[in-house]
């Protein structure tokens, strides 16, 4: 597989989540980087380009559902994965970007195949 750098965007405040996200994508070829809260995201869409984020919705300081709409101002063709341990997120409430794919995906993650699968549609 063609190696894909920087093209994930994760959005993500626990560091021990984030990192293995990040190890986990890098064993597949796919290049990221980390931000932990959403302006930090946000500054880092300003200068790059990423085609997928995968966003946390608990955040400090700007939500994860405020981030996407922000990020989906700035660059209209990122696809988004929600990746939460919040049990009360709504899909609905994002449901108005085509961008933020159908699945949504449950912290503590117990099967990344799924996750990775996504990832890789989303990519292609």
């Amino acid at each position: 597989m063609d190696s894909i750098k920087e093209k994930i965007l994760i959005v993500e405040d626990e560091m021990g989540m984030a990192e293995t996200l990040e190890l986990l994508l890098e064993d597949h070829g796919i290049g990221c980087e980390i931000a932990s809260t959403g302006e930090q995201a946000l500054n880092l869409l300003k200068e790059k380009k990423f085609k997928l984020a995968l966003v946390d919705i608990r955040l400090p300081g700007m939500n994860g559902l405020q981030f996407i709409e922000k990020a989906h101002e700035l660059n209209s063709e990122m696809s988004f994965i929600i990746l939460t341990g919040s049990l009360e997120f709504d899909p609905t409430q994002i449901s108005h970007i085509d961008k933020v794919s159908k699945k949504t995906f449950y912290k503590p993650v117990s099967d990344f195949s799924a996750l990775i699968e996504e990832i890789l549609f989303l990519l292609t």
